[in-house]
Parts: structure tokens; sequence; C-alpha cells
């Protein structure tokens, strides 16, 4: 049902321009000069870009190319291939010239009753996400032509309501840009005072005379896998009684029912393939490939042993196994128990911070889309006095 005073329309109705780049573009590529927007720089869940990871190119002058894929200020951005539908939105004019590839639909509005930014918004919610996927033309091999772009249904309120939603999604996206500034600020941090603290490079007042180490791994560390406590990726589920830890980016991956778990702990799970580094202090089953849970041996802090694995600079092999890499490596550490718990404490405090800003920024995030859900939908409609001049 269409919400009073909004109507519905379709997204080539209301776009000026809507194309995709073209193949062949790798000819151009170059280590400067102007920006190529790929899939990789858009972001799913946000329509900020993300330019951490840009390709340049320098097109040959007079280029149709680089006429037709041309990106100004208020265009809008979808994937259409591979992952489909994130969505970006040129939130500024860019400032050197930008282009995109076939991978990318580029949808231009020049019309004075519709603000870019809330469509842009809209399409990112979860409610239009669905219904992009839902336009799949390849069946299990996803795409969308320009054609089925360009059917992608709306609904548009008035302009000053449209202005209102965008400006304060925009607001919560400054927020949550803020505490990213934050964590990448206090990654930063972390990472520094772990390289001054575990090479003894930067002392505690009172261990200025103790006695700095090194040894093998073998020497501090002892592998300790128990094969009856291992979930193989097949046995992971979305619920159950005990949770599942392996090598992969995610913490818990899953949970099982099983009766024999891993109780011994505090432990360092390791990944074997992807050199992910864990702190383990509850119960758990291990996931089964590549999933190395290791303990320190007496004299060493657990805790400690973490972040000294976790600092280890271990090069990368692919999905080939590190740990052999790991067995190899020398590791400096201070004789006292004392300096190892204080190193441990002031890394923690690091963490625990880390952990706060994490817990803010997800918060944020929740509550953004539960109210992309309601404002860009009309379940929930804005006062638009002040919009409205």
């Amino acid at each position: 049902m269409v919400p009073d005073g909004w109507r519905e329309t379709r997204l080539g109705k209301i776009a000026s321009h809507l194309t995709s780049g073209s193949r062949g573009w790798a000819a151009y590529y170059a280590d400067q000069g102007d920006r190529f927007i790929r899939i990789t720089n858009l972001q799913r869940g946000t329509i900020q870009l993300d330019y951490s990871s840009l390709k340049y190119v320098q097109l040959p002058q007079g280029s149709k190319e680089g006429q037709r894929t041309l990106l100004s200020k208020g265009d809008i951005l979808i994937s259409i291939t591979a992952d489909l539908g994130i969505i970006g939105f040129i939130d500024r004019h860019p400032s050197v010239d930008s282009y995109i590839n076939q991978h990318v639909a580029l949808v231009r509005i020049d019309n004075q009753e519709i603000d870019t930014k809330f469509v842009a918004y809209q399409l990112a919610s979860d409610q239009y996400q669905k219904t992009i996927k839902r336009l799949n033309d390849a069946g299990a091999k996803a795409g969308l032509s320009l054609l089925t772009v360009r059917s992608i249904p709306l609904s548009i309120p008035p302009l000053p309501e449209q202005k209102k939603i965008a400006r304060i999604l925009s607001t919560w996206d400054r927020a949550i840009e803020t505490v990213e500034r934050l964590i990448a600020n206090s990654k930063a941090q972390k990472k520094a005072l772990m390289q001054q603290l575990l090479t003894g490079k930067r002392r505690f007042l009172g261990f200025e005379e103790s006695v700095w180490k090194f040894g093998r791994f073998d020497e501090l560390f002892k592998v300790s896998n128990d094969k009856k406590t291992q979930v193989p990726k097949g046995g992971y589920h979305e619920t159950g009684m005990v949770p599942i830890v392996d090598q992969g980016k995610a913490f818990i991956v899953g949970y099982t029912n099983s009766s024999s778990s891993y109780r011994d702990v505090p432990v360092i799970v390791f990944g074997d393939h992807t050199r992910i580094v864990k702190w383990v202090d509850f119960e758990f089953c291990p996931g089964a490939d590549g999933t190395q849970v290791i303990k320190t041996i007496a004299g060493i802090d657990p805790k400690f042993g973490y972040y000294l694995i976790s600092a280890a600079r271990l090069p990368n092999l692919g999905y080939s196994r590190h740990m052999r890499e790991l067995k190899e490596r020398d590791f400096r550490f201070p004789e006292s128990l004392s300096e190892q718990k204080k190193i441990v404490s002031a890394i923690g405090a690091c963490d625990e911070t880390l952990q706060n800003q994490s817990n803010q920024l997800q918060a944020l995030v929740s509550e953004k889309k539960a109210l992309m859900q309601q404002l860009l939908t009309g379940k929930r409609r804005v006062k638009v006095d002040e919009a409205a001049a």
C-alpha cells in the first residue's frame, strides 16, 4: 500500500542517464591518474564509498568511454554482477575524474522533484535490496541488465519529505563514520603499543632490570588439539549449546550440541590457513580444518602468549599451511611473569576500548537500519515544516 501523498514510479522513469561501463579497462590501469570505481569500492549496508582499494586509470583524450561513464555529484551507483544491488552515492564533486566498469551501473537523476540521496538510501534499504535480488536476470549466475535496473519500482514522497529523510539518515551516517574513525585510530594505537611493549623497547617502572629472553615456539607454546572436540563444517548450526570457533574472520561461526567440547581454557586459536589469531576463554568446539588450538607452557602468561602470536609477522602463503612458519619463529619475552602481566594489562586496556567502540558502532548501524525501514517505506512520517523552506 502506497503511503498517503507518495507516488509510485520506476527508476528508469526518473533517471536522465543510466548506463554501465565497458570491458577492457585493464588496458588503462595506471599507478596514478583518474579514479576507477569498482564493486569493491561499494559497501553493503551504506551508500558511502570505500576508497581504500582504489585503482587508477589514464584514458586517452576524447575517449567516448570516459564521456559516457564520467561520474558527477549526485550520481547513484548499483552493482549489477556478482553481489547484486550494492549502492554507492557520489556525495560531492569528485576531486579528480572518476569512472566505472561493466560491473557497476550509473544512475543520474536530473529531476527537480527528486532528491537523489533519498533514492540512494531507498535502494540500499532491506526492502529494496530484496526487490533488486528478485529481479536477477541470470538465474544462478547473478546479473542485472540495464533494462532491469530501469524497471526497479520506487515509492516517492513529496520533495520536502525526501530531503528531510535524507538529512536524518545522513546524520546517522556521520555518527557511524565518526566511530569508524575512532576504531581505526584505536587499532593504530594498539598496534604501535604492542610493537613497543612486546619487544622491550618500552618498559614499565620497576621492571627496568628484569631480563628478556628469546625463545622458540616449542619453548613457549604447545599445540593442544583435541580431535574429539572438533566439528566439521557440515556440523555448524545457527543455534546450539556450545559455540564453534574456527579459523575464519567471524569470532563465533556457529553452534553445536556436541557433548564433547573443549573445556581446558583459556587457549589461543590459530588459523593454519588464514593466520587469524583468537583468544578463547570459554567452553567451545573448534572447527576442524585448519583450526589449531595452542596453549602456553609454565612461565608464560596465556594472554601474553596470545599477544606474542598476534604480533608475529608471518608471510602470506595463500591457503597453504602457516603453522610451520609459526613454529620457526623466535619470540622475545620478559622472564618476569609480573612484567608479562603488566604488558597484558596495558594492551588489554586497548582491547577494552576497541570493544566498547565496536559495540557503539554495532548499535548505531542497527538503529539506523531500523530507522531506514520505517522512514523509507512511509511507516513513520516526518514533519516537513523546516524542510519545505
